[in-house]
């Protein structure tokens, strides 16, 4: 039934392997690289390989490659990532690539600054969508930059550096790092004792996330450590053979992720209505919105009151209604793609009249039946892939929805967080990580559920929303 993590722990993996991509390394020879161990929750899941190298032109060329494995259940899914940043000498942003391996259609991005505006390329299963983006607002460094400006910072003494960046696994949008200093310490690299100044790192990708890393003198990261919701996450700076060996098994993050209430929930797919008080065992609970069908308080001995009526959905925002991101194709919700507008005009026909709530209704009821594979074994298709396949859990289901909504001319968006299940994979009464799909009808979020036989329940935590728009 649901994806136990993959949106949302899948891309909290991924954020955090976007800020260790962003690590701070040594002023560019002509090819430098690093190769990295990524553990997650305890147990070895894959590697991450950085290198810089200088062309004959003078252009440099920053590059990132991550190969990780998890297991959801008895299934083990590999996941693999690759950016690259190309600057001129003067740091002139020239070229920006990413490619995705996280399902059976690889997507493949390119983006090339122009003076006024940035060529956008994406290409999956033979499918190419070009368009002109408008070159990123206010300041930010490229790779080298940014690691020169760390540098420098951090030999005039600074306690505290903050500055902007892109990777485009995260879009075009400028975000934030701040280091924080911590304390000089030293850190045992295959045996021999490396003097190292410890940080606290934020980025405004992972909002309320913070890593401990370390740096060695030259402004090397050979350390990086992040405490997650599903478990650790740890980068340590290793020899190539090291990193590229494969684990017996790679960590499992469904299961061990679901979270138990302290009640069962009586017949949950007939729920119209829930009251949740939400705590959480170490730390602050996380701002959670207030959307759809969820509502959200706090209280205040430190819990959250949150309850659901899927009879009483909330008015969206004027940002959200003025958002184009809702409307427009992209790469993992492609309403260009011939077969998705084909689908969504088959998916109408049986709405109860021409509005859009019915039409909306009807295209999570079709897509509910048109997937007729069900299962666990890919970590995160486009809609395009899946209408090909007719396979995949909640993400594909919700991806799918999304980009059929957009093709009739709704706005739409995908939803990530928690669903009740009575029963699932050995556990009984749990909730575990789920995808779903909200319609913006009527200038309301309606929520819909393309896993379930009725449109959404009330056993559903909203924890947040994505365009899908990169």
């Amino acid at each position: 039934m649901f994806d136990r993590q993959v949106r949302r722990g899948s891309c909290v993996i991924v954020a955090v392997l976007l800020l260790l991509a962003t690590g701070v390394v040594r002023a560019e020879p002509k090819e430098d690289g690093r190769w990295y161990r990524l553990d997650l929750a305890g147990s070895r899941a894959g590697y991450q390989h950085d290198r810089t190298t200088v062309a004959e032109d003078g252009t440099i060329t920053s590059r990132s490659d991550i190969t990780m494995s998890i297991a959801r259940g008895p299934l083990e899914i590999t996941i693999e990532m690759s950016t690259s940043f190309v600057e001129a000498a003067d740091g002139t942003p020239v070229r920006a690539t990413a490619r995705q391996n996280m399902s059976q259609n690889i997507i493949e991005t390119v983006c090339t600054w122009t003076p006024d505006h940035i060529v956008y390329v994406s290409t999956q299963g033979g499918r190419t969508i070009t368009k002109e983006e408008p070159l990123p607002e206010g300041e930010w460094l490229t790779p080298r930059l940014a690691r020169a400006y760390f540098l420098k910072r951090r030999e005039g003494g600074a306690k505290e550096i903050t500055y902007r960046v892109i990777d485009l696994q995260n879009g075009l949008s400028p975000f934030a790092i701040r280091h924080t200093y911590v304390k000089d310490d030293v850190f045992d690299l295959d045996g021999r004792e490396v003097p190292v100044t410890v940080w606290s790192t934020e980025s405004e990708l992972m909002a309320g996330t913070t890593a401990t890393e370390m740096y060695s003198a030259d402004g090397v990261l050979v350390h990086s450590i992040t405490t997650l919701p599903l478990g650790t996450m740890e980068a340590r700076l290793v020899t190539e053979a090291d990193a590229l060996q494969k684990a017996d098994k790679a960590p499992e993050l469904m299961v061990s992720t679901f979270v138990r209430p302290s009640r069962a929930i009586e017949r949950p797919l007939k729920a119209t209505t829930a009251t949740y008080v939400l705590r959480v065992t170490d730390g602050a609970l996380p701002d959670l919105p207030s959307a759809g069908a969820q509502r959200v308080s706090p209280r205040e001995d430190g819990a959250l009151v949150l309850t659901v009526d899927v009879n009483d959905m909330q008015r969206a925002s004027g940002e959200d209604e003025a958002n184009e991101a809702y409307r427009e194709s992209s790469a993992m919700a492609n309403t260009e793609d011939p077969q998705i507008v084909k689908l969504a005009a088959r998916g109408v026909r049986k709405a109860k009249d021409d509005s859009p709530l019915a039409k909306a209704e009807a295209l999570r009821a079709f897509v509910h039946r048109y997937i007729n594979k069900k299962d666990l074994g890919t970590a995160f298709a486009s809609a395009s892939e899946t209408a090909q396949t007719r396979s995949g859990d909640c993400s594909e289901h919700g991806v799918l929805l999304c980009a059929l909504l957009r093709a009739q001319g709704i706005p739409s968006r995908v939803a990530s967080g928690l669903v009740y299940a009575d029963a699932f994979a050995g556990s009984e009464s749990i909730f575990g990580w789920h995808m779903w799909t909200q319609a913006l009808v009527d200038g309301r979020w309606v929520d819909l559920d393309a896993t379930l036989p009725v449109n959404y329940t009330a056993g559903h935590i909203l924890t947040g929303t994505s365009s899908l728009d990169e």
